[in-house]
């Protein structure tokens, strides 16, 4: 069952944290009840990969209304977020992930914060294309003082157009959690993530081959949701707190 969130002077952050961490459809609920400024303001701080799969669920109007007042850079790249068919794996991609670019020193990049939930450095030509990822491990140890990318895995990454079904198989396969996806020129683009692309009985396979750790967190109770319940003046407070 949803849970019910209930209002509390402090508990503001905790609150906008339950909004990020909503369903696409619970979000775009949220961001409709909303007045448009405060929408926009809510919307400005999400990634354009979450961002755009809750546009999928709001009133024309409602995105026009919101899409106007997002920097230039986000609403361009919304638009062509928007323009890849829902079944596409591009439409599941996440930014959270860690880039490097070619050239850098392996003992510079292993000291770079790294992102997603496997650890990995990616690694792009100056142009974007991408080249590779590093393991967490690898970078660790210290040893490799050569630029990053000679010590690369080169991972064969998705399209950004590829079926997301076909993805899933294809990591289930491979026994991996995360992989890079690319645009039609090979550029980085974003990172896929096993429990968001798979259906239950795939994500239990690729659990197995990571030793249950993977599927155990991605499919726990931890992750609270924001309902249709939840009253539009909360989230109004805590926009106009925050910012």
């Amino acid at each position: 069952m949803a849970e019910k969130i209930a209002f509390r002077p402090n508990g503001l952050d905790t609150l906008v944290e339950h909004f990020h961490n909503a369903s696409p459809s619970e979000q775009a609920a949220a961001l409709s009840r909303l007045p448009v400024a405060e929408a926009a303001r809510l919307a400005r701080r999400m990634t354009a990969y979450g961002l755009a799969r809750a546009a999928r669920h709001l009133d024309r109007e409602v995105y026009r209304a919101i899409e106007r007042r997002l920097p230039a850079d986000q609403r361009r790249r919304l638009r062509h977020l928007l323009t890849l068919p829902e079944k596409a794996v591009g439409a599941w991609q996440h930014d959270g992930f860690a880039v490097v670019t070619a050239g850098v020193p392996a003992a510079v990049a292993a000291r770079q914060k790294l992102g997603g939930d496997t650890g990995h450095l990616y690694v792009v030509a100056g142009d974007g294309a991408y080249l590779g990822r590093v393991p967490k491990e690898r970078l660790a140890g210290g040893a490799d003082q050569g630029a990053v990318e000679t010590v690369v895995d080169r991972v064969e990454p998705a399209n950004e157009l590829d079926e997301r079904g076909r993805v899933a198989r294809r990591m289930q396969r491979r026994g991996i959690t995360e992989l890079p996806v690319v645009d039609g020129a090979g550029r980085l683009t974003g990172v896929v993530r096993a429990p968001e692309i798979a259906g239950k009985d795939l994500l239990t396979r690729v659990a197995k081959v990571t030793g249950g750790w993977y599927g155990a967190r991605a499919g726990g109770s931890g992750t609270a949701t924001v309902t249709g319940i939840v009253a539009v003046a909360v989230v109004a407070m805590a926009a106009a707190v925050i910012w």
